[in-house]
């Protein structure tokens, strides 16, 4: 009111910097993550059509325990699962966008296999052994073959030459067939009869339970070079790939322009003053005379 120039008084640095510094209150807080909360709820349940199929989870628990049929409580479930693998594959995708490509594409990856996970310990818990070896070689296969396929196809028909990272492309193909050797040791040695000994004896029971352990051993290891695979990828691969484009700029620099030739610049041939018009010369010998006749205007 009592600034002269009318209107609204301005505000100084100081006055702004005190409103910065001035904590916001606990409710107004509250306010906010309440309203990121039902915004994100509202995007998660009702924004994609499929999602209408999640009324297939109580649907699909009323008929198993209610015994309405093995086959229905199957076919609810199944149903339900797309809507959920669609919306898990959304939410990777919005970390992607707040993070970056890198860890994105690790966290599709790593919860895009949740459903087949959870389907494997349920197996698992329910002694379904072949239903677990079945569901793994179905998805190394539509890994390796359908996914791989797809995507050449898919790139070839845009770009006739692809190119590929050298030192990923080794690493993806060590890991697979690290993973392939680590589950072909149980297999082969269920295949040559160690461990199915007749008659219950002690020594079968030692066998198979060193089957066990050896299995468990081998789930370890794959686990951990798993986590060597992410921390190489989070920490690592950055590092190498800077040091690799500075040595192909030094190297590129160097046989392109040398430092020397940059710095002292070229002196004309003779071949190339020959080669210029006779006029030039003369005009040029003209003025050489005529500097010199006002410098020493005796000798003219």
């Amino acid at each position: 009111e009592g600034w002269a120039g009318g209107g609204l008084k301005p505000t100084t640095s100081a006055e702004v910097s005190e409103g910065f510094r001035r904590p916001a209150s606990a409710s107004a807080l509250l306010g906010a993550c309440l309203v990121d909360a039902k915004v994100s709820a509202w995007h998660m349940l009702l924004g994609n059509k499929m999602n209408v199929l999640l009324l297939g989870i109580p649907i699909g628990i009323a008929s198993h325990y209610y015994a309405w049929g093995s086959g229905l409580t199957a076919v609810l479930s199944l149903l339900s699962l797309c809507p959920l693998a669609e919306r898990l594959g959304f939410t990777t995708e919005q970390l992607a966008l707040r993070t970056n490509d890198t860890l994105g594409a690790l966290l599709n990856v790593t919860f895009g296999n949740a459903t087949e996970l959870i389907l494997s310990i349920v197996a698992l818990r329910e002694g379904e052994i072949e239903l677990i070896q079945l569901s793994l070689v179905g998805s190394i296969l539509s890994n390796m073959l359908l996914v791989l396929g797809s995507a050449m196809v898919i790139g070839g028909v845009r770009h006739k030459v692809q190119l590929f990272e050298r030192q990923s492309a080794i690493l993806h193909v060590g890991l697979l067939f690290a993973s392939s050797v680590a589950l072909a040791i149980p297999i082969f040695l269920a295949l040559i009869g160690y461990g199915e000994g007749g008659g219950g004896s002690p020594a079968a029971e030692g066998e198979a339970m060193a089957i066990v352990w050896l299995s468990r051993f081998i789930s370890g290891i794959m686990v951990t070079v798993y986590g060597l695979f992410l921390y190489y990828i989070l920490k690592l691969e950055k590092k190498e790939k800077e040091k690799e484009r500075r040595k192909e700029m030094e190297k590129r620099g160097r046989k392109r322009v040398p430092p020397q030739r940059m710095r002292t610049p070229r002196s004309p041939k003779r071949s190339q003053l020959r080669k210029r018009p006779r006029a030039t010369i003369r005009t040029k010998r003209k003025r050489t005379r005529r500097r010199r006749r006002r410098r020493n205007p005796i000798l003219s």
